[in-house]
């Protein structure tokens, strides 16, 4: 038996199979195309991209599905637990899990975006209790959240004008990069240098990024910084923000692990620095980060949810 995951985002149209057992059986994404220089889809654009796109997906994932029978169909149907949350293209995804369960005759369990990603992030990570802080970083979303025994997620801190992602995209396709320039930033910044040109900047309920973009651009525009320095310090600002926001959330709420995951945690370039300084500055927390394969958008953990909070409603099997 196993649940079949759907994720449609802004970004990425996957689909995943999870087994009773807890184990990723087969997975499959792919990015959405966007024109080169471009930052980004318009809501309409890539849910015509995901029409597009999911069939291919499906099949492939199905097509390691023999032997299984399908017991529900788990889906990422909002963005977070955040009330009014809503993004049509997730709307795209709950309309395609809803028709597939019609079809097989067996039941949907919607869950969010972001409770996906974290439980990702939480594939083959070891020494997390089940009380910690959790770090959600992307393109469209900046959370510093505290994620209680229960299960329950409270939003403590977020990007205030600028999320992580959005940081690195537009300075990366300054840099000639494509989008999303993630990856390619983070290869360019392992040969650069980063000495805190971008100041950090912490209010109340979070933290700033446009005066680091602001300072980025005009580098980039000017010309006299190599483009690995300024890609180094672009994720540096991000590095020293997080920390900085990270220790007071663990002071005032008595808790040192921290589980960071979305598509930015995948750089290597913070993963390390973020050690470093952690050490360096004797924060004190304890850092986890998901899989490399799992940080991006992706449908494993929304998945997994599926396994883990499937209905009990006499489902009907579909064998493939």
């Amino acid at each position: 038996m196993a649940v079949l995951g759907i994720d449609t985002s802004l970004y990425k149209t996957s689909c995943a199979l999870a087994d009773e057992q807890g184990r990723v059986v087969s997975s499959a994404s792919r990015l959405l195309p966007v024109a080169q220089g471009a930052l980004g889809l318009r809501q309409n654009d890539a849910v015509f991209l995901h029409v597009r796109q999911f069939p291919d997906m499906l099949s492939q994932v199905l097509a390691q599905a023999e032997g299984y029978s399908i017991q529900a169909v788990a889906v990422s149907s909002r963005p977070s637990d955040a009330e009014g949350s809503y993004m049509p293209v997730f709307e795209m995804g709950r309309t395609l899990a809803r028709a597939l369960a019609l079809a097989w005759q067996v039941p949907v369990v919607e869950t969010t975006h972001q409770r996906g990603h974290l439980r990702a992030a939480m594939i083959g990570t070891t020494g997390l209790p089940k009380r910690f802080l959790a770090v959600h970083l992307s393109g469209g979303t900046t959370d510093i959240l505290l994620k209680e025994q229960d299960g329950s997620i409270a939003l403590l801190a977020k990007g205030l004008d600028l999320h992580a992602g959005q940081l690195v995209d537009r300075v990366g396709v300054a840099l000639g990069l494509s989008f999303p320039a993630g990856p390619q930033l983070d290869a360019l910044a392992m040969s650069g240098t980063a000495n805190g040109r971008y100041a950090v900047s912490i209010r109340e309920g979070g933290f700033h990024l446009s005066g680091a973009e602001t300072a980025a651009l005009q580098d980039v525009k000017a010309g006299v910084l190599p483009k690995a320095d300024i890609a180094a310090n672009t994720l540096d600002v991000i590095s020293r923000s997080l920390l900085r926001v990270l220790d007071a959330a663990a002071q005032a709420h008595a808790v040192c692990d921290v589980l960071i995951f979305g598509g930015v945690a995948a750089s290597q370039w913070l993963r390390k620095h973020m050690q470093q300084r952690n050490l360096k500055r004797g924060y004190g927390l304890n850092l986890h980060f998901g899989l490399p394969e799992y940080s991006g958008d992706n449908a494993a953990g929304v998945a997994l949810i599926g396994v883990e909070q499937q209905t009990t409603e006499e489902p009907s099997w579909q064998k493939f």
